[in-house]
């Protein structure tokens, strides 16, 4: 099988336009689906490269291998997906888990997710191998949120920022507004110290929440003052622009709500970004995120709760306090390069094997 068709419930991510380039270099056919959820990426230049298909043209199809992303799918496309699996490969890509609720909640969606997989999908990819032992039994492949080796090369010349003491530092979020009660750690911290400049690269992932984290900071500057500090930039096009917001920042912000099992597990792109441009990354602390941050000696784990705001403005005093003696050439870059090397290189056989 050399047709390989992505099946996406939304517009592809940069991690899997990552996946689609290397296929394409090894001389697979790619065929790609997008669903209308969601258009915070924009993919205008992927219809010029890559041929797209209806889903018509969908239930046609006969000798490939149907790579899907996106829970939802799962569920809407659930006969489509059985139907084709009979002629077709399925593999399902595992980017979440769908446990970020209440307990009863969650056994339901982990009934279900599970459900789906062990039917629908002959191998399964995880971006984490922390998600191993909450699904079902099926071949696995791990392959995390890596960027292209176009995007490699943009991080990696990357210049290290030469931080002035009376300069102010730069803290960024990037992608997605989402997590609000942990971008109000941040937005509080803006308000009250002003030694800082924040900055939101993204907007809301959906209509019920546009608009949220501009009503954050009206409510936090509000109550605590306005230091002029907060700045938000709106999307961007991430093949065009991720190059110069990381070379405008000196620390990524990328803490997430801990009490939900998926974030405790979940090893988003952002790390492997920091990692290749070094640019220190703020976690959040009870994760497994932290524990591969710390693998990596790229940045620090806070606390990520509103209510500890206390404990999360103390440690990022002392973190701030000592960033000028940070040690980049700790940061091990070298190690995340070969483990995206070594990714990369069984992706293929492991989707066309047996």
């Amino acid at each position: 099988m050399k047709k390989i068709l992505f099946f996406s419930e939304v517009k592809l991510s940069p991690a899997l336009i990552a996946k689609c380039s290397l296929l394409k270099r090894r001389n697979m056919d790619i065929y790609i689906y997008e669903g209308d959820k969601g258009d915070f990426y924009q993919n205008k230049g992927l219809i010029d490269v890559y041929k797209y298909l209806n889903l018509d043209e969908i239930k046609k199809v006969n000798g490939f291998i149907i790579y899907i992303y996106g829970i939802r799918i799962l569920i809407e496309k659930f006969f489509l997906i059985y139907s084709l699996k009979k002629n077709n490969k399925i593999v399902i890509e595992v980017a979440d888990l769908p446990l970020r609720y209440g307990k009863i909640k969650n056994f339901i969606y982990y009934i279900i997710f599970n459900f789906c997989i062990f039917v629908l999908s002959d191998k399964l990819v995880l971006t984490s191998e922390y998600f191993k032992k909450y699904l079902v039994k099926k071949p696995i492949y791990i392959f995390e949120n890596l960027p292209s080796e176009e995007s490699i090369k943009k991080f990696i010349s990357i210049k290290s920022n030469t931080l002035k003491r009376s300069s102010k530092i730069n803290i960024g979020y990037v992608g997605g507004l989402r997590y609000f009660e942990q971008l109000t750690l941040l937005i509080r911290y803006a308000c009250k110290h002003k030694n800082i400049n924040i900055h939101f690269y993204g907007e809301e992932l959906n209509n019920k929440t546009k608009g949220k984290v501009k009503q954050i900071v009206k409510e936090e500057v509000k109550r605590y003052g306005d230091n002029n500090n907060i700045f938000q930039h709106g999307r961007f096009n991430y093949e065009e622009k991720i190059k110069e917001i990381y070379e405008s920042l000196d620390i990524i912000y990328s803490m997430y709500d801990e009490r939900q099992l998926n974030v405790k597990l979940a090893l988003p792109n952002k790390l492997y970004e920091s990692i290749l441009s070094k640019k220190i990354i703020l976690v959040s602390k009870n994760t497994k995120l932290y524990e591969e941050v710390k693998k990596y000696n790229i940045g620090f784990g806070l606390p990520s709760n509103l209510d500890d705001y206390n404990k999360f403005e103390e440690k990022l005093n002392d973190i701030l306090k000592n960033l000028y003696s940070f040690n980049y050439d700790e940061i091990k870059v070298q190690k995340l390069l070969d483990k995206i090397e070594r990714q990369k290189n069984d992706f293929e056989n492991f989707l066309i094997g047996d």
